[in-house]
């Protein structure tokens, strides 16, 4: 990508105000010509409208570093994979910590999952992870190498690890003791 710039490109910023294009024509000339005169541009203006346009070139060629605009930046590892089933999953999972157990709610009532659904429901994050918050990361990157680049990579092996009984059994210890997924089994109807 060509970054040249000429006085007519530079921008209309505070700094680029300053190197407008006659201060760019008079550097040049004034930087070309070999022998002073009397009506010669004194070296420390020279200096300062080699400053601003120096200045005014690089707001126009350095990329502005933009902060991710997913809705909600998770915690790196399994505590970010917990995150994430809080935050997908709150509303149907709950962690009884008197009896060791995770709770589903069937739409009437909480009940004792005693088909994997926690487990389902984490390997959900992972395909979620791959498949919405990696491309999203991707279609972020404005250059190679940048914040979104690193990022998506970082999502992309976390998802991969995710997929990993390990990290899912990992992942579900520690969203047990999450503030909101854990509680006590009298917080539940008295048929549960």
């Amino acid at each position: 990508m060509n970054h040249t710039a000429t006085a007519s490109t530079i921008p209309t910023s505070p700094v680029a105000m300053n190197a407008t294009s006659t201060d760019t024509d008079e550097l040049v000339f004034a930087l070309s010509n070999d022998e002073p005169t009397a009506q010669s541009t004194p070296l420390p203006q020279l200096t300062q409208m080699a400053t601003n346009l120096v200045q005014a070139i690089s707001c126009t060629t350095q990329p502005q570093q933009q902060q991710p605009q997913n809705p909600r930046d998770f915690r790196p590892g399994e505590i970010g994979f917990a995150d994430r089933l809080a935050d997908q999953f709150g509303d149907l999972l709950r962690f009884d910590a008197s009896h060791q157990a995770w709770m589903v709610w069937t739409d009437t009532h909480w009940e004792k999952d005693e088909t994997g659904f926690a487990v389902e429901c984490m390997k959900n994050v992972a395909t979620r992870m791959k498949e919405v918050e990696v491309p999203v990361m991707r279609a972020q990157i404005q250059n190679y190498g940048d914040h979104f680049t690193l990022r998506a990579k970082e999502l992309d092996a976390d998802a991969k690890r995710l997929h990993g009984k390990n990290a899912i059994c990992a992942a579900l210890a520690l969203a047990q003791s999450l503030p909101q997924l854990v509680t006590k089994h009298r917080d539940y109807d008295a048929d549960c």
